[in-house]
């Protein structure tokens, strides 16, 4: 890491290691899906190497989806994982990831990969479960958002925080 670089210098190494870094969008499906792959090419125009799952080859490859998600884990090891709860999108899919990633990663380094993004003014009681709300968000860095954009810059401070962290800038 570089201590003494001037804040400019900074933000061009940050620049330059931006496409190293993995991230990984976790949240609903159906037409959230289209908002996920929205704010992934938001992303990748800001130089980050962003995965959505629908967009990995087809689920027909694999015998079943969760094992397409732990291919993705184990082949890809994100370095940031987002997941994004919303209002009327159903919690059950990124719920389940959640768990899996607990379970892959152990809790020590999910904290230290996973994030968490709410939209505004949602009822945390009836989408997000108590394991989450109770356990997860006491150690998990989450924050609430008001539309994409918001979502696009919560994302990017996450992955610069992240790189900085992992000592590439």
């Amino acid at each position: 890491m570089l201590h003494n670089s001037s804040p400019e210098e900074k933000e061009t190494n940050l620049e330059k290691v931006k496409p190293k870094l993995i991230i990984f969008l976790l949240g609903p499906g159906n037409h959230y899906l289209n908002q996920r792959k929205d704010i992934a090419d938001k992303l990748r125009n800001m130089n980050y190497k962003v995965m959505v799952m629908e967009d990995e080859p087809d689920w027909l490859e694999y015998s079943t989806i969760v094992d397409k998600f732990h291919d993705l884990l184990q082949r890809v090891d994100p370095q940031l994982i987002v997941a994004l709860f919303t209002k009327k999108g159903s919690p059950v899919g990124v719920t389940f990831e959640i768990g899996y990633i607990c379970g892959y990663y152990g809790r020590v380094e999910t904290e230290r990969k996973l994030r968490f993004l709410l939209e505004a003014q949602l009822n945390e009681k009836e989408i997000l479960s108590s394991y989450i709300r109770k356990g997860l968000f006491t150690t998990i860095c989450h924050s609430s958002y008001y539309d994409i954009n918001e979502i696009v810059e919560f994302i990017d401070s996450f992955a610069r925080n992240k790189i900085i962290e992992l000592g590439w800038a």
